[in-house]
């Protein structure tokens, strides 16, 4: 049994859940939730509209559940390269098993992508909540990446913390621009990987020689 917790408890059959929330998944990411169907996803998984609702409570719980298992799915796996010694490595190491989860599922990848466009009432405040809740998590894991990343590099002032900050505010904003740029063709973040890390190492580098210490 798989046990969810919502404003209604309930338990439900391991495999009914995964056809529920695959059939879910699909049709929240390819229809806005206002049209959205409820018979789709039903049909499509197998299993009546009277199990959905007495197992979810209503449409937007639902959606608000594919919605945190997609996130769930796309944070999972390690954080950085354990192998890399240098600063690119742990970063680009990241970046790539990152990609690597969304290559892996690409209807999960869309629905967070388009969950911050969409604009129903029904769903938005706790829609917000759980995107808050996300990107705290992936803001707390980025700074542990890039401190990592950072501990790799010679710099002229080690210690002095304004050094780490600042490299640290440049990266993300660096990284920050490429996100929103293929926010909405994520297939094409894939596909120009490795342009988009040799334009972010030569940003960076720009950066890098001016901390980076004199040998």
């Amino acid at each position: 049994m798989v046990e969810k917790g919502n404003n209604n408890n309930y338990q439900m059959p391991q495999g009914k859940y995964e056809s529920l929330l695959s059939a879910g998944t699909k049709e929240f990411a390819m229809h806005p939730y206002a049209e959205a169907s409820t018979e789709r996803i039903t049909k499509e998984s197998g299993i009546s509209k009277g199990l959905l609702f007495h197992y979810f409570g209503s449409k937007s719980q639902f959606y608000l559940c594919c919605l945190r298992e997609s996130m769930e799915l796309l944070m999972s796996g390690e954080d950085t390269d354990m192998n890399a010694q240098d600063f690119y490595g742990v970063l680009f190491g990241t970046m790539s098993q990152k990609m690597s989860l969304c290559r892996a599922y690409p209807l999960q990848t869309r629905l967070v992508n388009i969950a911050s466009k969409e604009s129903a009432v029904e769903i938005a405040q706790q829609k917000n909540m759980i995107l808050m809740e996300y990107g705290k998590t992936m803001q707390e894991r980025s700074a542990m990446i890039l401190t990592k990343a950072i501990n790799n590099l010679a710099i002229k002032n080690p210690t002095d913390p304004f050094v780490a900050k600042g490299l640290e505010l440049y990266t993300r904003s660096i990284v920050n621009m490429y996100l929103q740029m293929y926010q909405n063709t994520p297939e094409m973040f894939f596909e120009n990987e490795a342009q988009i890390q040799e334009q972010m190492r030569h940003y960076i580098d720009l950066m890098l020689d001016g901390i980076r210490a004199r040998r």
